[in-house]
């Protein structure tokens, strides 16, 4: 039983884990934040679950540390001050072994223990494996406060539970090498991939002890936007999963993909060799440097565009959903990407620093490099190339030796591969060719524009939008003539979310015998717009036009189909 410490400040005892303090919002609602669920013994070693919280009573009003990053360009989607009720919090900091916390948003009936067990949500952030947190904040706000989204399901009378985690990133999270796996092979661990180690022990944590908070280990949803997707998709395809349903949001396994080993080994050479000598000093190998080096050395002498997992052939098998599905039966799954994704695939193909185009040459290599890995396509080393039908439908053709005279074409065709289509070509396989995939499949469209006054494609729907629709963290800083279309929006999407976690079925999922091969007619797919006037299409032509649907359908057309199985 809950007891009220000061007005906004609430003391909840867990059966298991003692005394925890926390922020009590709006009166019925519960935030504990930076509950340590996992302990890492040492750098490149694989956190391991904790049991216990260190101190009583564990004071849980403030974010957790994070994982260090590479300094990286602050969001700043909105201005203005906080509103009156908004707590004040900590800046987080970083901190490399202990940066493995969760926080929780509770109805506060829950803690009472009033009602039956709760459904859970736990949100995994994304940052293209290399930055990111679950406490990232933009003028004071936390943009993955999960306050409105809970608020919207108990006034939907369909409540639960949700979770936020952070987990390692960037080579703290995802180098491998050859000296890195006898290492952790030394230990008795499994071998890198440590960010989706970490997730799975937060997903552990909340399997074992959401249950004194009023949760159901018994339905865990897990979500999460672009790496934080992906990370959702790859977890699907782990042995012993704790989780029940997945909610995909632009990124799928096949689109951000695994490496093999040979690859990683290249990066760790480079990384090595970006080390001071004085490292090489007081330490005579490559592993003991790296283990010995500041934290620096390891997030600010390289840039980082994206890391990727590795395919260790223990948890990650391979990079296409065949080779990666184990034969167990397909849990229920939402499957989507946003309507703009060229953004992502345009910040890649343009220079870091000026944002101006890159060279030919470069941009060549950055197509390849990012399609190599995509488990969707049947060649990917020679795609688009040697695919007429795309270049037309792109219209692609007359800059097929110049993309830099084309950019925003090239980078519609990228970002398309990478997140659109390849998360349709999931969907689709996933329902025909995995085991108990029919009926468990919905596929979706996110087409709502961005209406905070900082973003930067103002009104796009753009890669990973569903955050701030789905968060809806700061709607009065948006101008008050598009607030009511802006709220609309939101509670359409928030309210199929809820409908999904609830176990219940928020649009029709993939109707049966819809193959890859279908391009155009596949579907239904549910298409999210802006004012709320989301709806149901029998298909990609319908929901997404036709210029859009022949585009998907040229590339579905190359990619693998059902042979591959």
């Amino acid at each position: 039983m809950g007891s009220i410490a000061a007005p906004n400040l609430f003391t909840f005892t867990h059966g298991a884990l003692g005394d925890i303090k926390g922020r009590q919002r709006h009166g019925d609602i519960v935030q504990f934040r930076g509950l340590p669920f996992a302990s890492i013994p040492a750098r490149f070693r694989q956190s391991v679950l904790k049991e216990h919280l260190p101190n009583q009573p564990f004071d849980a009003t403030n974010p957790g540390t994070v994982c260090p990053t590479p300094p990286l360009e602050h969001i700043r989607w909105w201005d203005g001050p906080l509103p009156d009720d908004y707590p004040v919090f900590d800046e987080p900091v970083a901190d490399e072994l202990h940066c493995l916390n969760l926080n929780l948003t509770i109805p506060r009936f829950a803690l009472e223990k009033t009602k039956e067990s709760l459904p859970v949500l736990v949100f995994i952030h994304g940052g293209a494996f290399v930055g990111g947190s679950q406490a990232l904040q933009c003028n004071g706000r936390e943009m993955f406060d999960l306050l409105d989204l809970v608020r919207r399901s108990m006034d939907t009378g369909k409540p639960f539970i949700g979770v936020t985690i952070n987990y390692r990133v960037g080579p703290f999270g995802f180098l491998a090498s050859k000296e890195l796996a006898a290492f952790n092979k030394s230990h008795g661990e499994a071998v890198g991939n440590y960010g989706l180690h970490d997730q799975v022990r937060a997903i552990e944590w909340v399997s074992r002890f959401i249950g004194g908070f009023g949760g159901d280990p018994a339905r865990i949803t897990i979500q999460g936007t672009s790496a934080g997707s992906a990370s959702c998709h790859y977890l699907s395809f782990f042995p012993n999963r704790l989780f029940s349903r997945v909610i995909l949001a632009s990124g799928v396994l096949p689109s951000i993909g695994p490496l093999d080993m040979e690859s990683h080994q290249t990066l760790y050479d480079r990384i090595v060799a970006s080390l001071d000598e004085d490292s090489a000093r007081v330490a005579t190998s490559s592993l003991d440097r790296l283990k010995q080096v500041p934290v620096t050395a390891l997030t600010h002498k390289l840039e980082f565009d994206v890391f990727h997992p590795l395919i260790d052939r223990e948890y990650i098998l391979d990079k296409t959903i065949s080779g990666a599905s184990r034969g167990e039966e397909v849990l229920p799954t939402l499957f989507g990407a946003s309507a703009y994704e060229d953004d992502i695939a345009l910040f890649l193909l343009s220079d870091m620093k000026t944002r101006q185009p890159k060279s030919d040459r470069e941009i060549f290599s950055k197509i390849r490099d990012f399609l190599s890995y995509n488990g969707m396509l049947r060649s990917p080393e020679t795609f688009p190339f040697d695919q007429p039908a795309v270049l037309d439908a792109y219209g692609l053709t007359d800059t097929v030796n110049s993309p830099s005279g084309d950019l925003s074409g090239w980078s519609k065709l990228l970002g398309q591969c990478v997140f659109n289509i390849s998360n349709v070509h999931s969907a689709l396989f996933t329902s025909q060719s995995l085991p108990g995939g029919e009926g468990k499949v919905w596929l979706y469209h996110h087409a709502v524009g961005n209406l905070y006054s900082g973003c930067h494609v103002p009104g796009v729907a753009h890669h990973g939008v569903n955050d701030p629709v789905l968060f809806n963290v700061a709607p009065d800083t948006i101008d008050e003539a598009s607030r009511e279309s802006w709220m609309a929006s939101v509670r359409q999407t928030q309210d199929a979310w809820i409908t999904f976690i609830n176990g219940e079925s928020p649009w029709d999922p993939v109707r049966p015998g819809t193959s890859v091969r279908d391009g155009e007619e596949a579907g239904p797919i549910y298409v999210f717009r802006d004012g709320g006037l989301g709806a149901q299409y029998d298909n990609l032509h319908g929901g997404l036009g036709p210029v859009t649907a022949r585009r998907y359908a040229s590339v579905l057309a190359a990619s693998l189909g059902f042979e591959s199985t």
